[in-house]
């Protein structure tokens, strides 16, 4: 099989949020915090989140296609460093997009990691920010989560900046790989258990430092 990668376009968001919707199936926090949402209203979420994404100018959407197929398998999202003027700092926020039925107990992890991000030092005006890494169920274990880590890396060593990201169970292992080092790590309990047993969910706040030039990125 023959894979290229290549920007997102808007015309990708169906795809693309499709196949968000699909690989965040074994990603214990989102599904208990979207069990009481349709897959309808799920599916309209991804699609607005990214429609957003893909308009902001410091955010790149990166995707890998199936050539044979020109089926879209993986994709990725980063954030680069960028400087508001005072009048962008001021502005409104734009409304919620979040789905009505969201658990907003478990959801609320993603705002403390993202405080403990802060508190570790995330600086916007001069890091990255990876907000996304997502491969088709069928198409895991090829490489290619592996592969936009690295092309996402390389961006951010070229420009001599750190990159952090929040990572789930599932993504935790090839973002330490490529050099992701832990600060911080932020718990939820997912579902009450018998006896006291509590099922917990975990996610871990990672950053990494940029490498010199001519240094091999792990893996």
């Amino acid at each position: 099989m023959a894979f290229d990668l290549s920007p997102a376009l808007e015309a990708d968001i169906p795809q693309l949020a499709q196949l968000w919707q699909s690989s965040f199936r074994s990603y214990d926090i989102w599904t208990a915090a979207m069990r009481h949402v349709s897959s309808e209203d799920e599916l309209a979420f991804y699609h607005k989140a990214l429609a957003r994404r893909l308009k902001l100018p410091n955010t790149f959407t990166t995707k890998i296609t199936e050539r044979e197929t020109n089926k879209i398998v993986a994709w990725s999202t980063m954030s680069a460093p960028e400087t508001k003027t005072t009048e962008e700092e001021n502005a409104p926020k734009p409304p919620s997009i979040l789905p009505e039925k969201i658990d907003m107990g478990i959801w609320a992890i993603q705002g403390r990691c993202f405080e403990v991000m802060k508190s570790s030092g995330y600086d916007a005006t001069k890091d990255f920010f990876r907000s996304g890494l997502i491969v088709d169920p069928a198409y895991q274990k090829l490489g290619l989560g592996r592969r936009l880590a690295i092309f996402d890396c390389e961006i951010a060593d070229k420009a001599g900046a750190r990159t952090w990201v929040i990572a789930s169970a599932n993504s935790r292992k090839l973002f330490v790989s490529v050099g992701f080092v832990e600060v911080g790590c932020e718990s939820v309990v997912l579902e009450e258990g018998e006896e006291g047993k509590e099922r917990v969910g975990r996610n871990w706040v990672t950053v990494r430092e940029p490498k010199g030039k001519g240094e091999k990125i792990n893996g």
